[in-house]
């Protein structure tokens, strides 16, 4: 399961890849990272539609 090291993240990462033909040529890095990013939009906007509702655990105190 998600407890063995290397599968943590198995299954956001199933499907969720593309190919980098050069990985020295940071145009196509950036291409692919926007692609990527934007097969996820649908799950940010459902998180930033409830985030919102989580402001009552916020804490003042800084964060360590």
């Amino acid at each position: 399961g998600a407890t063995k090291e290397g599968r943590k993240y198995s299954k956001f990462f199933k499907g969720n890849s593309t190919e980098v033909a050069d990985i020295h040529d940071a145009d196509q890095i950036a291409k692919a990272m926007t692609d990527l990013l934007k097969r996820f939009q649908p799950c940010f906007d459902a998180v930033a539609e409830v985030l919102p509702e989580f402001s009552s655990y916020r804490s003042d105190e800084p964060f360590e």
